[in-house]
């Protein structure tokens, strides 16, 4: 639960037993607690026609090739005329150095689960990193799955591919930490996570780093 800013950053209180995979975690009186701010005030980053970007492993790009698919508080998300099948997310701040390093470490367990949307590579301007690149789902969100009225079996198939989904991910010390209607998509049948930047993984430098993000109720 949030106490409020400490010197402008959030805490979070969390049990001294309830370790995994929240750290760097500090004392406060009676608490623990964890900083958990992973960006950097430093600006917007306005997508210009005459941008341009630098993508591992696909080159270079112009911010002309993008056309905005959403916008949300943390991050816009962009298609790329160059790049069909993939969606770049350009935080709408800079991250700090420990959100660039963990976006590293994830982009190389990008193969890892077959229906887990993680970063495939980070995405630089002018030599800073403003986002990274991923796969582009097809298909529907869990609500509009949910709202079509699927049958009982469907809806049984649905939840026991989530929790095995969901089990893996565990077992191999991931946890999923913002876990929402609108962040699992069903395609082909099958539940697929996206938004999977905030992450967390034990086996992270430093035991991992937790993030602010998440739907009430539904998030560690």
């Amino acid at each position: 639960r949030r106490i409020g800013d400490v010197e402008n950053m959030h805490y979070i209180v969390i049990s001294p037993f309830d370790m995994f995979p929240l750290h760097p975690v500090y004392s406060m009186g009676e608490h623990y607690v964890m900083p958990c701010r992973p960006f950097v005030f430093a600006g917007d980053f306005n997508v210009m026609e005459n941008s341009v970007y630098s993508v591992d492993g696909y080159g270079k790009i112009k911010g002309s090739d993008l056309t905005e698919e959403n916008n949300g508080g943390e991050a816009t998300l962009y298609s790329c005329s160059k790049l069909p099948g993939r969606l770049i997310k350009i935080f709408n701040r800079m991250p700090n150095h420990i959100m660039v390093q963990k976006l590293e470490f994830l982009s190389n367990c990008s193969n890892m689960f077959k229906n887990c949307v993680l970063p495939e590579g980070l995405v630089y301007r002018n030599g800073e990193c403003v986002g990274y690149i991923m796969k582009k789902v097809t298909g529907e969100t869990m609500l509009q799955f949910k709202n079509r009225g699927p049958n009982e079996n469907e809806r049984l198939d649905m939840i026991r591919n989530l929790f095995v989904l969901l089990t893996e991910m565990r077992i191999r010390s991931f946890l999923v930490t913002d876990l929402s209607n609108g962040n699992v998509f069903v395609e082909n049948g099958r539940p697929v996570l996206i938004d999977c930047d905030s992450m967390q993984c034990c086996h992270y430098p430093g035991g991992g780093v937790a993030f602010p993000f998440g739907h009430p109720g539904v998030t560690p």
